[in-house]
């Protein structure tokens, strides 16, 4: 078996990091050049609603992780039940 590390296990989502991302980052810039040349309220509300869907979409992906470590971790502690012998499982809660 391979040795898990973070660099065999990243992984690039091609929809988020190479589609979703640089629009997003690409119309919150637009927008900042729009407001820039055209000072009014609604393009400040522009700059606001492009900067909170650049926000949305890194935040879900963060809570994606932010689960996916959790299960792992759910993971861990299961099979450490399974394996280790009965006085051993008050210690397991303990680990990180």
């Amino acid at each position: 078996m391979a040795e898990q590390s973070f660099k065999s296990h990243a992984r690039w989502l091609p929809g988020f990091h190479f589609f979703a991302a640089p629009v997003l980052l690409v119309n919150v810039i637009n927008e900042m050049r729009h407001l820039y040349f055209d000072q009014t309220r609604h393009g400040l509300w522009m700059v606001i609603v492009a900067a909170a869907l650049l926000t949305v979409a890194f935040l879900s992906r963060i809570q994606a992780l932010t689960v996916q470590d959790r299960l792992i971790r759910l993971e861990m502690r299961l099979g450490l039940r399974g394996i280790l012998p009965p006085e051993l499982h008050p210690n397991i809660d303990g680990l990180t």
